[in-house]
């Protein structure tokens, strides 16, 4: 996959489809550093009540407090990266292994343009054009 330049907060889903949030603009030429958020419950489940998310797809586990770490460094330490200014390895996807991209800005764009579904979709058209 070709993937643009990503900012901070966008999302990246890998072959597993596990789900990272991209922390910050300064990346490797090669990589981007990321926090995990969600992995399908294939590969992970969690005890906290909180964690369960139901797409209707599939089902996913939030990650909560250092849950997501070690994930990853128990199970995909392919998703450790050198961080030269760190001098440390940290979380973190090569662009290789990236799947699929979501940019915030261009679901919010399609959520303006949709014809609302449901009640809070309408509101946050009616908040939107406010602004």
């Amino acid at each position: 996959m070709a993937v643009q330049r990503l900012r901070d907060r966008d999302t990246i889903v890998t072959r597993e489809s596990i789900i990272f949030r991209v922390l910050g603009n300064a990346h490797p030429m090669n990589a981007y550093f990321c926090n995990p958020e969600y992995a399908p419950e294939t590969l992970f489940h969690s005890s906290d009540p909180r964690a369960l998310r139901n797409s209707g797809e599939q089902v996913y586990y939030k990650f909560y407090g250092d849950e997501g770490w070690e994930f990853i460094r128990k199970k995909y330490g392919d998703y450790l990266i050198e961080n030269e200014m760190l001098q440390q390895r940290i979380i973190g996807v090569e662009r290789r292994d990236i799947c699929e991209v979501r940019k915030p800005e261009i679901k919010l764009r399609e959520l303006v343009e949709e014809r609302p579904e449901d009640e809070l979709h309408s509101a946050l058209q009616h908040v939107l054009d406010f602004t």
